[in-house]
């Protein structure tokens, strides 16, 4: 059994298609079909350059942002190391490296001192 191969469109195909779908007043299944594609395609192409012009970008943009968005959501925040070194004690942010005892003492000479 043969696997399918999905095509892949170009940008400047998508634009082109989404131009001649506006502009030709056939219906959008219609233009699908002479361009043999799906119309839900069709439409998901309609639907991302719509939403690249009312941001004032081109579709270019807003797929390579998108793209950006997902890579940072991927990867593990950068201070995540940084605050399980730390420990806050009484709003006092102290290095981890302390002992409990060091802290403790701290916080007995904080409260004696301004209660």
């Amino acid at each position: 059994m043969k696997k399918k191969v999905r095509r892949q469109h170009t940008e400047e195909f998508k634009k082109e298609a989404v131009r001649l779908a506006q502009s030709c007043g056939k219906p959008i299944a219609q233009v699908a079909r002479d361009l043999r594609v799906t119309d839900g395609l069709l439409h998901a192409w309609i639907g991302k350059h719509k939403e690249a012009e009312s941001k004032g970008v081109s579709a270019e943009d807003l797929k390579r942002e998108k793209e950006e968005m997902m890579r940072l959501r991927r990867e593990p925040p950068v201070f995540s190391s940084l605050n399980s070194m730390l420990l806050t004690y009484h709003g006092v942010v102290i290095p981890r490296i302390f002992s409990y005892n060091f802290v403790s003492s701290i916080a007995i000479n904080y409260q004696t001192h301004y209660n």
